[in-house]
């Protein structure tokens, strides 16, 4: 940080001036919006996409509708600017191993539901969440991957679908999107089984 001098209303005034670091403050902000997204009730989640996605007046819980505008203005922008998906997925992916027999279980697949309605985020989201176990062999991450998978290829047959349809439209292509990781999860099976 360095010191700078401003004028104002006729007096010195000494302020802190610190450099921009817009990438650690979208870091910051993306994490308190997921972290947001993920520990909300389920139906407020869904209330406040179907006031996102329509053209009614922001919830009640504006936090929430705020949250949800800048996880899809990220995730739009890590389309359309080819950057990783991981500082996204990553917390998704923890939340399905750390939330699986909770109340909070169902919010990352809500979220995903939500993005794959989006034609032109579902194949880089889709691609991104099914190659990331070939770049990271974190033992906690491959089962909480599992879990998420899981989650999203019982989806089809669950009762609790959602009014969102972003994974039943796309579920055949989703599908073959995710069988391409069909090999990285039988390693990590095989693995599991050696080192016991």
């Amino acid at each position: 940080m360095e010191k700078a001098s401003v004028v104002s209303s006729g007096e010195n005034e000494l302020l802190w001036k610190s450099e921009p670091q817009t990438e650690s403050i979208i870091s910051v902000t993306l994490s308190r919006a997921v972290t947001s997204l993920l520990t909300a009730r389920p139906n407020k989640l869904h209330d406040s996409i179907s006031r996102l996605s329509s053209s009614h007046s922001p919830s009640p819980t504006a936090s929430l509708h705020d949250s949800l505008r800048f996880f899809h203005t990220y995730v739009t922008d890590a389309v359309n600017h080819n950057r990783s998906f991981d500082q996204l997925l990553l917390p998704i992916i923890h939340s399905s191993l750390k939330c699986k027999d909770s109340k909070h279980s169902g919010q990352a697949i809500i979220l995903l539901n939500w993005l794959f309605q989006d034609e032109l985020l579902f194949i880089p989201v889709a691609e991104a969440l099914a190659s990331i176990i070939t770049r990271n062999h974190d033992r906690y991450l491959s089962f909480g991957w599992c879990l998420l998978l899981r989650s999203i290829v019982d989806y089809e047959s669950s009762v609790h679908q959602s009014l969102l349809s972003g994974i039943r439209d796309r579920y055949s292509d989703l599908l073959k999107i995710l069988s391409t990781c069909l090999h990285d999860l039988a390693e990590i099976v095989s693995k599991e089984r050696y080192s016991r």
